[in-house]
């Protein structure tokens, strides 16, 4: 029997999807990653000292809120300030493209 060889087009990402830059995603993955490995080592000293399963919970949970806060403003920052940079060269370009334009309408007036 022969091996039946269809034609099936490569699964590719839709177009519509965008894509952030790989130091955008390091930037996004990176404190989550220390927050884990923060809440791990909250854990594992909290139970190597003998604390009860309640208090390395609590631990655990008041670590997860203080240090993710902490890293969510700085993420939230770090962001806003990606955006405005973009808004303002968008900006600069739009601005850059209209001012032949206008000096062009003005001598034909």
């Amino acid at each position: 029997m022969k091996a039946d060889k269809s034609t099936k087009p490569d699964a590719k990402k839709p177009q519509d999807e965008p894509e952030l830059p790989f130091f955008v995603e390091v930037g996004f993955t990176l404190p989550a990653i220390f927050l884990v490995l923060t809440d791990l080592a909250v854990a594992g000293v909290s139970f190597m000292s003998g604390a009860s399963w309640l208090d390395i919970f609590i631990r655990t949970a008041v670590t997860t809120v203080s240090v993710g806060l902490v890293l969510w403003l700085l993420s939230m920052n770090w962001s806003n300030g990606m955006l405005e940079g973009v808004v303002r060269a968008a900006l600069e370009e739009s601005q850059a493209v209209e001012k032949p334009t206008q000096s062009g309408a003005a001598r034909e007036a």
